[in-house]
């Protein structure tokens, strides 16, 4: 941009390409999926675990209107994203690898391998949290390709290995009262049990039909 083109601009014009040009300097946005959420400052009072090549356990978690869900990835030297799948925008992490929200071996409660009840093969792992406010039923998946490329900026980090894809539901209940209401019936299953699914509906990975394809 030369001089008089530059003089040429208003001042919100100015302002407009200086944020551009720190967001692309950054690396750490993206606009589809939506941009990265930070984690929820409220405690977990649910747990999801993941590693790489893993998938998602629970993999179908049922929860209350309020409840704070954490995702933590057993293999913080690995990318994992979780990210909503079909058109939800609920859920939209940053990638879950240290630096990041990192808790190292000497303070993790995570562990591999305990003798005589001590510890003997500590887990670190980076996590992230997001509280639901409203009720509904939300896939999601890991952001990743499984090709050994990030498909997401790392949230200014360089990008590095990632994991296969994997994919995930939590239902949110509705409070007492609520309308339309949302109990979450027939919705997470073991397909060890006659009706936990709609009757013509297999339970695939732990929910009934399985994750939409828009989540592979």
């Amino acid at each position: 941009m030369n001089r008089q083109t530059a003089l040429r601009l208003s001042p919100r014009s100015l302002a407009s390409l200086a944020l551009t040009s720190w967001v692309a300097a950054c690396g750490s946005v993206r606009l589809d999926p939506p941009p990265v959420q930070e984690s929820s400052p409220a405690a977990a009072t649910a747990l999801v675990r993941v590693s790489a090549g893993q998938p998602f356990a629970a993999s179908c978690l049922l929860v209350d209107v309020g409840a704070t869900v954490e995702w933590r990835n057993l293999s913080p030297r690995s990318a994992i994203s979780v990210v909503s799948a079909g058109g939800s925008r609920e859920l939209s992490s940053p990638v879950l690898r240290a630096p990041y929200n990192y808790v190292p071996a000497d303070t993790t409660d995570e562990c591999a391998l305990k003798q005589n009840d001590i510890c003997v093969a500590p887990l670190p792992h980076s996590y992230w949290r997001h509280t639901f406010k409203t009720p509904g039923i939300f896939d999601y998946r890991d952001a990743h390709d499984g090709s050994g490329t990030s498909t997401l900026y790392a949230y200014g980090m360089p990008v590095g290995t990632t994991t296969a894809s994997a994919s995930g539901t939590v239902c949110v209940r509705s409070a007492p009262g609520d309308i339309p209401i949302v109990n979450c019936q027939q919705v997470c299953c073991t397909g060890t049990s006659a009706g936990e699914c709609a009757p013509g509906v297999t339970c695939i990975s732990g929910r009934c039909g399985g994750v939409s394809q828009a989540a592979r």
